[in-house]
C-alpha cells in the first residue's frame, strides 16, 4: 500500500519533488543532475533486473517440477515461485522438499535430476544479473546481499527491492561526494 501511495505521489508531484531535491542538494547543478540521473538508472535497472531474474528462475524451476509429474500446476508454480524469489531462499523452499520427497518415495533418478538442476538454476542470478544491468548500475554481490537482508529486516518482503535501492543511494552519494571533493582539491 505504501509503495502504491508513493508511486502515485511521484506521478502527480514528480517534477516538484525533483525540484526540491535539486534545491536541497549540496552539489552543484551538473553534479546534482548526474546524481539524479545515475540513481534513476541504477534503481530502474535493479528493480527490472530483480523481476526479470525472478521470472526466469521461476519458469525454469516450474519446468523442473514437470520432470516429477507436476506439469498440471505449471502456471500456478510460476506465479508462486516469482513471489518466493523475492525472499533469499526463493522457490527452493518448495522445489527442494518436493525433490527430496520424490527421492524418498522411490523416484530417485528424477528427484536427483531435479535437485541438481535446481541448484544450477538457482545460481543463474549471478550469471544473468551482470549481463542485464547497465555498467553504471552495478552493486557488488556483497553489498547487494547486505542491502537485501537489511531491507528485509526493516521493510519485510518488499525490503528485497527497497534495501538495494537505498544502498544505491548511499553508494552513489558517497561516490559523487568523493569525486566533487577531489575536483575541489585539484582546483
Amino acid at each position: 500500500i505504501m509503495y502504491i501511495i508513493l508511486f502515485v505521489e511521484f506521478l502527480i508531484n514528480g517534477r516538484k519533488i525533483l525540484s526540491i531535491i535539486t534545491r536541497l542538494s549540496p552539489f552543484d547543478k551538473a553534479t546534482t543532475s548526474l546524481y539524479l540521473q545515475r540513481v534513476g538508472l541504477m534503481t530502474n535497472a535493479m528493480a527490472k533486473g530483480q523481476l526479470l531474474i525472478s521470472l526466469i528462475i521461476s519458469v525454469l524451476s516450474a519446468a523442473l517440477l514437470m520432470i516429477l509429474g507436476l506439469g498440471d500446476y505449471f502456471f500456478l508454480m510460476v506465479v508462486v515461485f516469482t513471489i518466493l524469489n523475492l525472499v533469499p531462499l526463493g522457490c527452493g523452499i518448495i522445489v527442494m522438499p518436493i525433490a527430496i520427497i520424490a527421492i524418498l518415495l522411490g523416484n530417485v533418478v528424477p528427484g536427483l535430476i531435479v535437485l541438481i538442476l535446481y541448484i544450477l538454476v538457482s545460481n543463474l542470478d549471478s550469471v544473468i544479473r551482470p549481463k542485464i544491468m547497465p555498467k553504471g548500475a552495478h552493486l557488488s554481490a556483497g553489498l547487494t546481499m547486505l542491502a537485501a537482508f537489511g531491507g528485509i529486516t526493516y521493510f519485510g518482503l518488499l525490503g528485497v527491492v527497497y534495501g538495494p535501492i537505498i544502498m544505491i543511494l548511499i553508494v552513489t552519494t558517497i561516490d559523487l561526494y568523493l569525486k566533487q571533493k577531489r575536483s575541489a582539491a585539484v582546483s
